[in-house]
């Protein structure tokens, strides 16, 4: 989704993560819920989410620990099956979901995007990351990235999840590449994962923090956010 056309007249760049940070839950975890309703995912992989959702709902377990099964549920799931059928799972779960995003992120891209490349890295599957970020008129998107073979099945194989902890790596190498510049730019993350590119964007906002990032953004002094219900609350650092 690249418009290299655009890159001479906007060398600035603003970069945001998607999951809690635009979009107000997780784009995987609705489109494994899409999978499932259309028989890829099976009742028993269904079943094993719930230990480890309630475990983080509950507060007993992490969030990275549900997530990290949801991505094996979605590996195993997808594998020898066709890339068509995974792609309109994809496509449901977007159109159902496109809308259901945060006030400030949204208002913020709108206003960066008449100065600013929109850039979003995300560790969610590009199938569904590719169409939300096209909505959002977001001019380069990352996503993880699985194997599709020659006869267009998945192969269970994951080429590409440099999303989930390389974001500061992947922006680096876009800006070289495309001559591109970090003055004047922007970036806005929620967890830990996105330190790495807040650290060199001029302004860093974090949104809706973890706690390690909120107290990494209180000692930096970096910009922070909490959106709550219909109130948006500016956090002084």
């Amino acid at each position: 989704m690249e418009r290299k056309k655009e890159y001479q007249f906007k060398k600035k760049v603003a970069v945001f993560d998607i999951d809690g940070t635009i979009f107000r839950s997780s784009l995987l975890i609705e489109f494994n819920k899409a999978l499932q309703r259309a028989g890829v995912i099976g009742a028993a992989d269904a079943m094993a989410l719930l230990k480890p959702y309630y475990a983080w709902v509950e507060r007993r377990g992490s969030y990275d620990d549900y997530i990290k099964k949801v991505v094996d549920v979605h590996v195993k799931a997808i594998k020898g099956k066709e890339q068509r059928y995974v792609l309109a799972a994809a496509d449901i779960a977007f159109l159902n979901h496109r809308d259901r995003v945060y006030r400030y992120t949204r208002d913020l891209i709108k206003k960066l995007k008449r100065s600013h490349l929109l850039l979003a890295v995300s560790g969610s599957p590009i199938e569904i990351v590719e169409p939300f970020g096209k909505y959002f008129g977001f001019d380069h998107v990352w996503g993880s990235i699985f194997e599709v073979n020659r006869r267009g099945r998945y192969t269970g194989r994951v080429l590409d999840r440099r999303s989930v902890d390389q974001k500061r790596e992947i922006l680096e190498a876009f800006i070289q590449e495309n001559n591109l510049t970090l003055k004047g730019s922007w970036g806005v993350g929620d967890t830990e994962t996105d330190i790495s590119f807040l650290a060199i964007v001029d302004h860093p906002v974090v949104f809706n923090p973890t706690q390690k990032l909120y107290n990494i953004a209180r000692r930096r002094h970096w910009s922070m956010v909490v959106e709550r219900k219909n109130v948006i609350y500016r956090i002084q650092t």
